[in-house]
């Protein structure tokens, strides 16, 4: 099931669509002023969780938005 819910990047509202893929979780957030964004939260080799973009290439922003998307799916548990 699809969840939709809203955070806020420098003062803009993005919202934010929760895809399940298989066993992952795709997040898509679309921007007031910016193309969409597709995250996905990966693993390095150390067992080390990170948010990265999909395709690779906005991995900046990709950074900064996704413990904003973390914090407000822990605020709704």
């Amino acid at each position: 099931m699809e969840n939709i819910f809203e955070v806020k990047y420098n003062n803009q509202p993005v919202r934010v669509r929760e895809v399940p893929v298989g066993m992952d979780t795709v997040y898509i957030a679309n921007f007031v002023d910016a193309q969409p964004l597709v995250l996905v939260r990966a693993s390095d080799a150390n067992s080390g969780r990170f948010w990265t973009s999909v395709p690779e290439g906005r991995q900046e922003l990709a950074q900064r938005i996704g413990p904003l998307i973390a914090e407000q799916i822990r605020k709704t548990l």
